[in-house]
């Protein structure tokens, strides 16, 4: 990597090195993100690794229709789900972090261009930042989150990992090669950058991944995987009955965590 001098993309003792991995990455990541978002050809759609692979097998209304079939009613498409509109909050706090991360990226950015401070190319690096943090703004305002948003997860936990490199280099700096601290200024705005990018990791952990409607059952009724231990006459009586899986309703931290499986196994036992 010549931007930085003679150090190699992996020598990460070098500050410039880790300056550019914690700038570049959320930004291409961001980038694949948009690329993959643009509708192509028909004859392009089966090649491509974000088509139609990493797409639902059947989608929660599909499932609906189907148990109405096989319980011999007539499947009326139901109702506009509870909660099936954005919460204005939750939109708000989202566009107003990621703007407000924004413009503080492109203030210092703009900053490092009028002094003397670091190479050229470090000089642009809050930039590639600021490109990733407009992502987090354009997304709920163009797309309003409704069920857990993968992207948005995937976004803030590269941006995570880089707020962790970026106060982690200070400290090995500091320790290693005796560099002065940064000023008081700065390491303040790292932290908030950090406690920010924790609070928006717990509002979108807590976003569930379907909204269950009218025809689905209230209770969520986890006896589904009860009947794995069951015999093949009562999974096809069960079939017929209106039961609901909780993973198609629960929030993306307990899918991560698992810990919609804690009931199903009380229920087995």
């Amino acid at each position: 990597m010549p931007l930085c001098d003679a150090a190699g993309p992996f020598d990460f003792e070098n500050s410039c090195i880790r300056a550019t991995w914690t700038s570049l990455l959320p930004a291409a990541f961001v980038f694949v993100l948009c690329i993959s978002s643009v509708p192509l050809p028909r004859v392009l759609q089966n090649v491509t690794i974000f088509g139609a692979t990493l797409q639902p097998f059947l989608t929660l209304e599909e499932a609906e229709a189907l148990n109405a079939s096989v319980d011999g009613r007539e499947y009326v498409a139901p109702a506009p789900r509870k909660g099936a509109v954005a919460p204005l909050w939750r939109t708000a706090v989202l566009v107003f972090a990621g703007l407000a991360e924004t413009l503080v990226w492109l203030a210092y950015g703009s900053y490092n261009l009028t002094n003397d401070f670091g190479t050229p190319w470090v000089k642009t690096l809050p930039f590639f930042v600021a490109f990733s943090w407009l992502y987090t703004v354009v997304r709920p305002v163009v797309r309003p989150i409704v069920t857990a948003p993968l992207d948005l997860f995937y976004v803030y936990s590269v941006l995570f990992l880089a707020a962790i490199l970026q106060l982690g280099s200070i400290a090995y700096d500091y320790a290693v090669f005796d560099v002065p601290s940064p000023s008081a200024l700065n390491i303040l705005a790292l932290l908030l950058n950090f406690l920010a990018i924790l609070e928006l990791f717990a509002i979108v952990l807590s976003i569930p991944f379907g909204i269950p409607s009218e025809q689905a059952n209230e209770q969520l009724d986890a006896s589904v995987f009860a009947l794995i231990l069951s015999s093949f006459t009562d999974i096809l009586t069960s079939v017929q009955a209106n039961t609901a899986t909780p993973e198609d309703y629960v929030t993306l931290c307990e899918w991560i965590t698992f810990h919609w499986v804690y009931p199903l196994i009380q229920k087995v036992i």
